[in-house]
């Protein structure tokens, strides 16, 4: 449920009925370029990975894995291609902008309420929190993305 989760579905196509072989190579590739962002853990078997971030993982600020709190890819076989869908959690990033946004909000509104006031502070949220779930939704997809080629 937006904005808290997030989800999308890739296909990769398959030829010469290298289906099992194909979604072996996807899973390695996914799993080791996830590791690479040091999640807090990761578990998967042949078809799914599992994995937690956050941003209490005390890493760099450009480190995919610090907007999401959970994430979870699925690779399913077809006839002749392989869905791999994602879905991650931002949670920790809602509640923390929120409370960013509402010490903002104190502040701002200390001298008194106005519909420019409340603007600013909408747009303080959607700052912190939209700009962050854009770049990780995007940057997240690029890595699925990348990680399904040959």
């Amino acid at each position: 449920m937006f904005p808290l989760s997030f989800g999308r579905t890739i296909e990769v196509p398959v030829t010469n009925g290298a289906i099992k072989s194909t979604m072996e190579m996807v899973l390695n590739k996914l799993v080791e370029r996830i590791r690479e962002k040091e999640p807090r853990n990761i578990d998967y078997n042949e078809r799914r990975i599992t994995f937690t971030g956050g941003f209490f993982r005390f890493r760099g600020n450009w480190n995919l894995l610090v907007s999401i709190n959970y994430g979870e890819i699925d690779i399913v076989p077809t006839s002749n291609k392989i869905l791999i869908s994602y879905k991650l959690l931002f949670g920790e990033l809602f509640v923390l902008a929120s409370l960013v946004t509402t010490l903002f909000a104190y502040f701002i509104f200390s001298s008194g309420f106005s519909i420019q006031n409340l603007g600013v502070v909408a747009g303080i949220w959607l700052w912190f929190f939209g700009v962050n779930f854009i770049i990780t939704v995007v940057r997240f997809h690029l890595l699925v993305r990348t990680a399904s080629r040959k």
